[in-house]
């Protein structure tokens, strides 16, 4: 019986939002051209950083904690 690969399964969903491209790189762009608060730049950024790096991190654990292996 396969093992269960659940948060690669999640990682994968996340990876393959279209919106990813349209929304969180102009929120890049703004971020570093509108004037606006530091505190908002700030946790604006900690927002975009964590959708861009929890697709990868989930991955990880999951190939750590499932021993799959892409082929």
């Amino acid at each position: 019986m396969p093992e269960s690969n659940a948060p690669l399964d999640v990682s994968r969903r996340i990876h393959q939002w279209r919106w990813r491209r349209w929304v969180l790189f102009p929120t890049i762009i703004a971020l570093l051209v509108v004037p606006v608060p530091d505190v908002l730049r700030l946790a604006l950024g900690l927002v975009v950083v964590v959708l861009l790096y929890v697709p990868f991190l989930l991955n990880l654990t999951g190939h750590f904690l499932t021993g799959y292996r892409r082929r």
